[in-house]
């Protein structure tokens, strides 16, 4: 087993030799060619002081790699993902407040306008010019205009439509979700979300908070005192709506999904206007028919929900409408009245109040404003384009040996290598971000429609949630990316900076920009050290196009069948998997379920590694051996399984803690990927039959 001699000295010590030989190199102009530049020195020196930090040397790395590699990462305030994480937030807060900004490109002033909107929501004064225009847009609220209301022009599912047309939120009688599944866009209707406000009805001191909450807002709106006694039929409405979604959702007889076409849905429930109702969802980019399909998970549900609407009058179901929008927007407007109100019942609800400066206006604006403040970080925080090619060329490093090990499988039938390798050489991937965010011209076409003011944040919040539903819809129903058109630009990314992802149904991968600098790539480090990290990560997210969920769809993300053959020995490397894990941790609670459950990321790391690993070896076969880290007696091949592992190295808190639905704990990851590599173990002379080179291993490739 090789020691790190320097690690009892302490950092000092170190630092000390970091100087000395940065001095050195500063001296000698010779040492640039081997060891690249000073500045390419000091990189790496910060990078092994930081896998020093973490490392217990005193833990044979064959009897326990992770505890080797990760021993001593309790309480570290270094660690690289949160040190991203928190150098992203700052960035972004700084985008986000700073006021004096010019902005060359006008539609980032929406981020500050937004954000101070909201911020202006200070509640001192009532301005409910808007929410009056609103309820009027929706049709009125019947307890305002007492018997001027008339009937005859309401249903629900036009309030449904114009509410939608605004960016309001309806999820009142139903939920429609839309997903692509194998390519093919897919409708499902859920019932409605439970009201916790209505589910109390039992409790007569909270019903009746409740119910003067919506007669004291009434009133103050204009409604007649003796009026606003109708709406205790609008709460006792929403409450049978609630009464009924425990009974049938909660209740095992009632839950018989079906698939049906919207013509069966209008035979079955005649008196609801289906293909209005559920279009107003999708428009302008889909119409519903006769002809589509819905799956439908409580059909009884709908059944009595329909006897229900059809005995209750129009006007208490307009009224439980316009209450519910009423609600959940006095959160967003500026009135010190109807706040007062809201926080008044929430004192007896709940037993607590929020103040209006705990709104947090920085997390609306990442959520409302998301895809505006992405296109701004990455103009204001961008990359060096020599980051984005390099980073691009190991991506192409580590694809090719992917296509490679596949081609040269001698398990796999010439059939399916074909589809598998189709499926990889077609991935289309986005590294940092697209280059048309760079383009102004595309992006005013991206963001055109969408219209924010720093005088009205309820305005801005509606106009925030249309622009974000049309974009969905594009997006799901033109099936596209921004690879694809240059027109889709987000959908590429998400919420987690320090991220990968593949998306099987488009076969497109994408690069978090944050994964193209800090701890994870640096083009002034050796690449033993990148493809430790980055290369992993590629090659992680390209395996996942043979994981176990995913390898029967092709490239098109329609299912296919792999030979007879070729699928048995596939599923003899899962069992191999799952008994594995289900050997080295016996006693892990629901271990049946959880090597199941972690069977496709535990086959992506395993994979991903491997080829990382031997795209590595290629890149040292043409562009030769780099030196070892100046200060550490490890070589390259042994620092790249030690980069590897420092990616996942976490507090032991953290790991006796573990709560993952997909993920196996960090630990675990590094030991099951390192323990089935032929490769660690010849880098660390690892005797076979110890713990980490057990004689029986599950190799995929």
């Amino acid at each position: 087993m090789v020691t790190f001699s320097l690690k009892n000295m302490g950092l000092p010590l170190l630092a000390v030799i970091f100087f000395t030989v940065a001095a050195v190199e500063s001296s000698n102009n010779k040492k640039k060619d081997s060891i690249r530049n000073q500045n390419s020195l000091i990189k790496n020196m910060e990078y092994g002081l930081y896998m020093l930090q973490n490392m217990n040397a005193s833990v044979d790395p064959c009897d326990n790699f992770y505890e080797f590699a990760c021993g001593d990462a309790d309480d570290k305030s270094n660690k690289y993902y949160d040190k991203a994480d928190n150098d992203m937030d700052r960035r972004i807060e700084i985008l986000i407040t700073d006021s004096h900004r010019s902005f060359k490109f006008e539609p980032f002033k929406f981020i500050s306008d937004y954000y101070y909107s909201c911020k202006n929501l200070k509640k001192n004064h009532d301005d409910t010019e808007l929410l009056n225009e609103l309820i009027s847009k929706l049709g009125g609220w019947p307890v305002l205009e007492g018997d001027k209301w008339d009937d005859t022009d309401f249903n629900w599912e036009k309030y449904v439509e114009k509410a939608i047309s605004i960016g309001i939120v309806v999820d009142d009688f139903y939920n429609l979700n839309t997903d692509l599944d194998e390519g093919v866009v897919k409708f499902e209707l859920d019932p409605p979300v439970s009201r916790d406000s209505e589910s109390d009805l039992s409790n007569n001191k909270l019903s009746n908070a409740y119910f003067k909450f919506m007669s004291d807002v009434a009133i103050f709106l204009g409604a007649d005192i003796d009026q606003t006694k109708e709406l205790k039929l609008s709460l006792e409405f929403g409450h049978d709506i609630n009464t009924l979604y425990y009974s049938k959702v909660y209740n095992e007889d009632d839950y018989n999904p079906v698939e049906m076409s919207v013509k069966e849905m209008i035979e079955k429930w005649p008196s609801i206007d289906w293909i209005r109702s559920l279009s107003s969802n999708t428009k302008p980019y889909y119409n519903f028919t006769n002809e589509t399909n819905v799956h439908i998970e409580f059909p009884n549900f709908i059944t009595h929900f329909e006897k229900l609407l059809n005995r209750t009058p129009k006007r208490v179901q307009a009224n439980y409408l316009v209450w519910n929008f009423i609600e959940l927007a006095i959160r967003f407007i500026n009135s010190k009245t109807l706040w007062d109100y809201s926080q008044t019942y929430k004192k007896i609800r709940y037993s607590y109040t929020t103040k209006i400066d705990q709104i947090d206006c920085k997390e609306l604006v990442k959520t409302d404003l998301n895809p505006l403040l992405q296109a701004y970080y990455i103009r204001e925080y961008p990359v060096e384009e020599r980051t984005k090619s390099e980073f691009h060329a190991i991506y192409s490093n580590v694809k090719n040996k992917f296509i490679e090990i596949v081609n040269s499988s001698k398990w796999l039938d010439s059939n399916t290598k074909i589809e598998i390798i189709d499926k990889v050489a077609s991935i289309q991937t986005v590294i940092g971000y697209p280059d048309e965010l760079l383009n102004d011209d595309q992006l005013k076409n991206y963001f055109e429609g969408l219209e924010i003011t720093r005088d009205n944040f309820y305005k801005n919040y509606l106009n925030a949630k249309l622009f974000e539903k049309k974009i969905i819809n594009f997006q799901t129903f033109n099936k596209v990316s921004s690879v694809k058109t240059g027109v889709d630009l987000f959908t590429f990314m998400y919420e987690e900076p320090n991220n990968a992802m593949y998306d099987i149904f488009d076969n497109f991968m994408s690069v978090s920009i944050e994964l193209l600098r800090n701890y994870f790539f640096d083009v002034e480090r050796f690449n033993y050290l990148n493809y430790g990290v980055i290369g992993g990560i590629i090659g992680h997210e390209l395996s996942h196009a043979v994981d176990s969920e995913n390898r029967l769809l092709k490239k098109t993300g329609l299912r296919y069948k792999w030979s007879h053959l070729s699928n048995d020995e596939y599923q003899k490397k899962e069992t191999c998997m799952i008994n594995q894990y289900k050997i080295n941790y016996p006693t892990e609670n629901e271990i049946e379920l959880k090597a199941a459950k972690y069977l496709s990321e535990n086959i992506a790391d395993n994979i991903g590694t491997k080829i990382a690993y031997l795209a590595y070896q290629d890149w040292i076969a043409i562009n030769g051996h780099e030196p070892n880290l100046p200060g550490l007696s490890y070589t390259p091949n042994q620092l790249f399984w030690i980069s590897f592992a420092n990616q996942w190295c976490q507090p032991k808190s953290v790991l006796s803690n573990w709560d993952d639905d997909d993920h196996a704990s960090d630990d675990k990851r590094v030991i099951g990927t390192v323990s089935n590599s032929i490769e660690f173990s010849k880098d660390f002379n690892c005797p076979v039959g110890s713990n980490m080179n057990p004689s029986n291993k599950c190799i995929f490739f």
